[in-house]
């Protein structure tokens, strides 16, 4: 009988077309799963946008008395005081309950009114926050470590990217983490239009309008989203240290976060910038409060 030659042997064809077919075929399907969990997130930002943007027509105007009596029209994003906005507080109380060593830098920035339409924006995004071992440095003693949903669960799966957790116990711990990514990966800005860059993200920005003007408002919500899909999340998304080079507008809206907490971040993470912009028309009371006619 004649021996087969190799040419001439077709046995486990079908196998190896697979393997050489698999991997550019996965990689597609990470890359549409990166996709899809993109573009659900730039959904939340835009409703964040919406709901900072109904938020500051509000509260630019409102009452100096219900925000330590800081002028109308106006906000200081380097204010350091806490209180009127709650964001700081949130998270600060949040942090001592669970035992959390929060480093000095990490609450910093905005005066009761700015913090009052942060917080406005961060309850949307809440929807979208990352589990605390996929963006928080687990080998830093300040870091969630203690607090992550389980010893020894990676951060680079599909599961995680999408949301899983166990239990109350990790929403919890997720929830408050949640709070802490939002303070240095979300800000809230105003350009003076939809689409404008150059926002201002330090120092204060007045907002001359009035009730009678019926000028448009517009505010812009910039998050850090982390992208956690496998292989695709490298190649769509960038490092911490990357993006101001290759989202620079992003990142320099990014200067104007709640807090500049970064030594927090897990360095071997990526991001892409989602950015949203709202714009409504700018409102005003037609009579004077009652703190400005007695002069506080």
């Amino acid at each position: 009988m004649r021996r087969r030659s190799l040419a001439d042997d077709q046995r486990a064809a079908v196998y190896v077309e697979f393997l050489v077919v698999f991997m550019p075929l996965f990689m597609l399907f990470l890359g549409l799963t990166q996709t899809s969990l993109l573009f659900t997130g730039k959904i939340v930002v835009q409703h964040a946008a919406d709901a900072a943007c109904r938020s500051a027509i509000v509260v630019l105007p409102d009452d100096p008395g219900s925000y330590d009596g800081r002028a109308k029209n106006q906000i200081e994003f380097n204010e350091t005081t806490l209180g009127g906005g709650g964001v700081q507080d949130a998270v600060e109380g949040i942090a001592n309950l669970l035992g959390i060593d929060l480093p000095t830098n990490l609450l910093a920035a905005g005066d009761p009114r700015l913090n009052r339409i942060r917080l406005a924006a961060f309850r949307p995004l809440l929807a979208i926050i990352p589990p605390p071992d996929a963006v928080f440095d687990l080998d830093n003693p300040m870091s969630l470590s203690r607090y992550a949903p389980g010893e020894g669960e990676s951060a680079q799966s599909v599961l995680i990217a999408v949301g899983h957790g166990r239990g109350m116990a990790a929403a919890g711990k997720r929830f408050a983490a949640g709070l802490l990514y939002l303070s240095q990966a979300a800000a809230v800005t105003f350009p003076s239009g939809p689409g404008a860059g150059g926002v201002n993200t330090s120092g204060t920005q007045d907002f001359a309008y009035s009730r009678g003007s019926h000028l448009p408002l517009t505010t812009r919500v910039s998050y850090s989203y982390p992208c956690l899909v496998p292989g695709a999340a490298q190649i769509m998304c960038d490092s911490w240290s990357e993006l101001s080079g290759n989202q620079a507008e992003g990142w320099n809206e990014m200067n104007g976060a709640l807090a500049r907490g970064t030594a927090l971040l897990n360095g071997g993470g990526v991001y892409y910038i989602l950015r949203a912009d709202a714009t409504l028309t700018y409102q005003g009371a037609e009579y004077q409060y009652r703190s400005e006619r007695e002069g506080g």
